[in-house]
């Protein structure tokens, strides 16, 4: 999971709204993954060199803890607090659509922000996984540099 920060209050929301931390509309429909242990590199990663790869975007501010049904006015612009949803979607499209369902093995990771997400929704992921009925399937979790100590 994609790291980037969090939105703190809501001048900090609308300005990440704005960018590709907060709205898709600037995604592009590929992204190349070639570093770290997203390597096809054996030498590199030699774990995970071969394995299907999934770059799963943050555009919460909120690390996809947001489950609020309502949203907020602020200076013009509506603001939307369901990054828990926008997971969900993400799990269930990946389940149904991209062969997750078939996965032997699954490692969920983030980076800041998507390192405290991936501590946040491990049991998440392998509740809904193992929820879709897939057979021996396991399923871990490796947040990267997710703790914030001195964060206040």
């Amino acid at each position: 999971m994609e790291g980037g920060g969090w939105c703190e209050d809501l001048d900090s929301c609308l300005s990440r709204s704005k960018t590709h931390l907060g709205s898709s509309s600037t995604y592009t429909s590929t992204i190349s993954l070639s570093d770290g242990y997203f390597s096809l590199n054996q030498t590199v990663n030699p774990l995970m060199y071969n394995w299907n790869s999934v770059f799963f975007r943050y555009c919460d501010g909120g690390s996809f803890s947001g489950s609020n049904a309502s949203s907020t006015e602020h200076q013009g612009a509506t603001l939307h607090w369901r990054g828990r949803h926008v997971l969900n979607a993400g799990i269930l499209d990946l389940l149904s659509e991209r062969g997750l369902g078939k996965a032997a093995d699954v490692v969920v990771s983030g980076c800041s922000a998507g390192g405290l997400a991936t501590f946040l929704h491990c049991d998440h992921w392998a509740g809904r996984i193992y929820a879709a009925g897939i057979v021996g399937v396991r399923v871990v979790c490796m947040p990267d540099s997710g703790l914030f100590l001195d964060y206040e």
